[in-house]
């Protein structure tokens, strides 16, 4: 069993979570599906977290990582469209 809020659209959890040729059974949970929880302690959430990191804690939103230069998206269009991919030289550091 995995128990885990999303971190971006990256890591382990995010690769079993998409990867739809194994057998693993997937549950979504959102905080407006427990019928228990305390209206007011999700607004006190709310309001002092950045709306995304409220979405991606509470709502089981995959994001993108923050401060990245392409989004995954793109990244997995270019990967899987065969586009030959390769490092670009900026200052002494290759990446």
């Amino acid at each position: 069993m995995l128990l885990s809020t999303p971190n971006g659209k990256r890591g382990f959890f995010h690769d079993i979570w998409h990867d739809e040729a194994d057998d693993w059974h997937r549950t979504r949970v959102v905080a407006s599906d427990v019928p228990h929880r305390y209206p007011r302690g999700l607004e006190f959430f709310r309001r002092r977290m950045p709306e995304e990191y409220f979405q991606q804690e509470f709502y089981c939103e995959w994001l993108d990582t923050e401060g990245g230069l392409f989004s995954y998206d793109d990244i997995e269009s270019a990967l899987s469209a065969g586009e030959n991919v390769e490092a670009i030289q900026i200052g002494d550091d290759e990446w």
